[in-house]
């Protein structure tokens, strides 16, 4: 009896090892492109897209770009309706078909649920929106449904599923910055978005997953400021969905805004890029001092000042960082291999991660669509 127990302990302590040395590695490729245009050139990209996958099946549509000039010399923002759909199959992606959503739309927050793509808020010519749909393939053609409308318009907030419950997490309109996670139940006969908890602080463009049970996890962020700079958050904040309670479990390795995010099975949340606002902070404070002169030859200094610093945007953080949220560490991965982008959405589908186009420098949109292979690798720790 004493050496069956000596034995199952030894299992027990070999098998911990052998999981500690383990950890995920992602090998990215960066080779496929967004269609190209009728003319035969590059798609300009998208910032902001709707993504997600319908089953093997992903979907790229509306999003945002600057077709003509870009901000600073005065170009006016495009929102689009072109719909892209692709099949994934072994890490590969093949495209199938395009079409036109019935209307345009960028900076959404997104959720992929088996076959079902729930889209949420955004904005369009005219602002924040709070409408909701819910995407379905029949076929290759794309199926579009309203649901209920979020309780007011916001966009660059982030969606996610737990427990046939999606949760919309922040955002933002021209009033406000959103300290609100919102619910709707999908299984409710009467469906209708309810306020579910107040955050520690108003927030847009953070990362946010869920582990389809009973937690969420919110990575990040920013939150605009009147007559000063953004504030560019660096906490975890974990949300205990059966008992309401939020609380920072730990800090990020840097401030992060508008980087993209995915949960892995095992236990770990996986974050990709960001920015750390150096160069949008500087940015910010020469908007500050523009707003605030009355010489006119000071304020053209100070605008050409910030178009050159806008032309020179050096992109955005490449790094991938895990964190293990039963042992509380972070772990640092090797680095996204081509364009990093922000403002986009990462998907997880099987044994792939995917991040299509998004933002790579300052009003630059990429036409790349990242697809990772997560596998496992040995290393160090114990």
């Amino acid at each position: 009896m004493k050496l069956t127990t000596s034995i199952l302990l030894l299992t027990v302590v070999l098998s911990s090892c052998s999981s500690a040395e383990k950890s995920k590695t992602i090998v990215w490729n960066n080779q496929t492109k967004l269609p190209a245009n009728a003319d035969g050139s590059s798609h300009l990209g998208l910032a902001g897209p709707v993504a997600g996958m319908m089953g093997d099946k992903l979907l790229i549509a509306g999003g945002a770009n600057f077709p003509g000039k870009m901000p600073w010399d005065g170009g006016a923002k495009q929102y689009a309706t072109e719909t892209y759909i692709y099949q994934l199959e072994n890490g590969v992606l093949t495209f199938l078909t395009q079409s036109e959503l019935k209307e345009a739309i960028a900076y959404p927050g997104n959720c992929s649920v088996g076959q079902i793509l729930y889209v949420a808020g955004g904005e369009n010519e005219s602002g924040a929106v709070k409408s909701v749909k819910k995407f379905s393939l029949k076929g290759n053609t794309l199926q579009e449904e309203s649901l209920p409308d979020l309780p007011l318009a916001l966009t660059n907030g982030s969606l996610v599923f737990a427990s046939n419950k999606l949760y919309f997490v922040g955002g933002e309109n021209q009033q406000l910055v959103s300290d609100k996670i919102y619910r709707l139940d999908l299984s409710a006969e009467n469906m209708v978005w309810e306020e579910a908890f107040t955050l520690a602080h108003p927030v847009s463009n953070a990362v946010v997953v869920s582990d389809k049970k009973n937690k969420l996890y919110i990575a990040g962020g920013r939150m605009r400021n009147t007559d000063s700079l953004s504030t560019i958050y660096n906490q975890l904040f974990e949300v205990d969905l059966p008992s309401g309670s939020i609380n920072k479990i730990t800090d990020l390795p840097q401030p992060t805004a508008a980087g993209t995010g995915i949960w892995d099975d095992d236990g770990h949340i996986l974050l990709f890029g960001g920015d750390h606002a150096e160069t949008f902070h500087r940015v910010e404070a020469l908007i500050a001092q523009i707003n605030q002169t009355t010489d006119a030859s000071w304020r053209n200094t100070l605008i050409e000042e910030k178009a050159v610093l806008q032309r020179q945007h050096p992109g955005f953080s490449s790094h991938t960082w895990s964190f293990n949220v039963v042992q509380k560490k972070w772990k640092k991965q090797d680095d996204i291999i081509g364009e990093s982008p922000v403002t986009t959405t990462a998907l997880r589908h099987q044994n792939s991660v995917i991040i299509p186009s998004g933002e790579i420098r300052a009003g630059v949109r990429t036409d790349q669509i990242l697809v990772g292979h997560m596998k496992n690798k040995e290393h160090d720790e114990k």
